[in-house]
């Protein structure tokens, strides 16, 4: 599971790889904090879940990742991990089941280094090579 930082004129991209499906969501969730924090430790103390239906595997991670900066930014709290995530199909929907932990956001604690405006659909592409997942994501900024 890891995620890399690559050049993108005027936004963020990032590469993310992971054995499954379940950790590319996760990974790249990681990825997603780590655009916007510089101090990415802190301690988890509240619990939310996140229940969201989607028509392919691609608007469901760019829902979930905008559903992280809609609580950052609206409600001024901080995703810090994943705590558990489920995927499965349902009919003609995909359906993401999670509880992510974080805290509330406290700017003597979390220092911004990007504020992130959307997560875009832009290059968002999952693929499954047999042995990984893969997928590139862009953030607007």
């Amino acid at each position: 599971m890891k995620y890399k930082f690559i050049e993108h004129t005027a936004d963020i991209a990032v590469e993310v790889s992971a054995n499954t499906i379940e950790d590319l969501f996760k990974v790249s969730c990681s990825a997603w904090r780590a655009a916007v924090l510089e101090n990415i430790n802190s301690f988890s103390i509240e619990e939310k879940e996140i229940n969201l239906d989607a028509e392919s595997l691609e608007e469901l991670l760019v829902c979930f990742l905008n559903e992280l900066n809609f609580y950052l930014y609206a409600e001024q709290w901080i995703f810090n991990s994943v705590f558990s995530l489920k995927i499965a199909t349902e009919n003609k929907f995909v359906r993401l089941d999670a509880k992510v932990v974080g805290e509330p956001f406290n700017k003597s604690i979390h220092h911004l280094k990007e504020e992130i405006k959307a997560v875009t659909y832009h290059q968002v592409k999952i693929q499954n090579n047999g042995d990984n997942f893969f997928t590139r994501i862009v953030f607007d900024i």
